[in-house]
């Protein structure tokens, strides 16, 4: 199963590799430039860059990048955010100084590696971010609704690992760090669904 998953990661890596916008985008300096906007945000909110960067992780969730920045935004100038229960708790925790306990709050792996490789894109990270983008991508479907069962099996741990191992695997293979890759897959999934070559 895990070289299925495999060879659907190739797939969608090499039309990224091969397409002009991805390539263009600096899609593998995702991370590295969406850290430098949250840092030039919270230098310019008070805000500490910890809790900045736990916080725009913790938005992240069920949401497109622009409502996550939009929402960030809101977040940083001290007025309510329009989200649902978890995250609202999450928030509070990381404002009161308790970034550990706001990420991690109710299993969340996918919020500590998202905001870990924002915060250190440089790093020579093992741990992608697997959302349900990457869970598209690893089980080869089209559509958000396919996408859920994929979601599904990712929430349980061996699944999760599964799939942060096929990452691995694959960006050492194509000379990447595994959040890169992921970076790469997931712009390419979003931004240039018509454009492979």
């Amino acid at each position: 199963m895990e070289h299925a998953y495999k060879l659907n990661l190739v797939t969608q890596a090499t039309a990224a590799f091969n397409c002009r916008t991805c390539t263009g985008q600096r899609a593998d300096q995702w991370y590295h430039d969406m850290g430098l906007w949250i840092r030039r945000q919270a230098r310019k909110h008070g805000v500490d860059v910890g809790q900045a960067m736990a916080g725009f992780a913790v938005l992240s969730t069920n949401s497109t990048v622009d409502l996550n920045m939009r929402n960030f935004t809101t977040w940083l100038e001290g007025k309510p955010v329009k989200h649902f229960g978890d995250v609202k708790r999450r928030l509070r925790l990381i404002k009161r100084g308790d970034i550990n306990g706001g990420l991690s709050y109710k299993r969340g792996r996918k919020i500590v590696s998202f905001y870990g490789n924002l915060r250190y894109p440089r790093r020579p990270s093992e741990t992608p971010t697997i959302d349900r983008h990457a869970a598209r991508i690893l089980f080869g479907v089209e559509n958000d609704d396919a996408a859920r069962l994929g979601k599904n099996l990712l929430a349980q741990k061996r699944g999760y690992a599964i799939a942060a191992r096929v990452y691995r695997d694959v960006a050492r293979e194509v000379g990447l760090r595994p959040h890169e890759l992921q970076a790469i897959t997931w712009c390419h999934l979003v931004n240039c669904k018509n454009e492979d070559s």
